[in-house]
């Protein structure tokens, strides 16, 4: 009952990997990535380049319980080592494709 009351009220917090919700090329060599972790700290954990795709894989802050609302997203900026140009963007968590909107 104690356990069960603490995360309700503090919650419990770990670092895992979260999905890419939406891409878009900021600049030539600049990925902007969306993913849905409401300012828990996403840092890129994984990118991989070669002439046919970028994969990627960010993690975050993950939180169970407590005040956290996890109802906002965050902006992450991507420098690939060359133009994005027609490479394809994988998220490497679940393989999906991403369709990258320029701006």
């Amino acid at each position: 009952m104690v356990a069960g009351t603490y995360v309700l009220t503090v919650g419990v917090a770990w670092r895992a990997r979260v999905p890419v919700v939406q891409a878009s090329l900021l600049e030539p060599e600049v990925l902007g990535l969306v993913v849905d972790t409401c300012n828990e700290g996403p840092e890129v954990d994984l990118l991989e380049e070669d002439d046919e795709a970028v994969r990627v894989a960010v993690v975050s802050t993950r939180t169970f319980g407590g005040s956290g609302s996890g109802d906002c997203q965050d902006l992450l900026e991507v420098h690939l080592n060359a133009s994005l140009d027609e490479r394809l963007v994988v998220d490497a968590i679940s393989g999906d494709l991403l369709t990258v909107e320029s701006r």
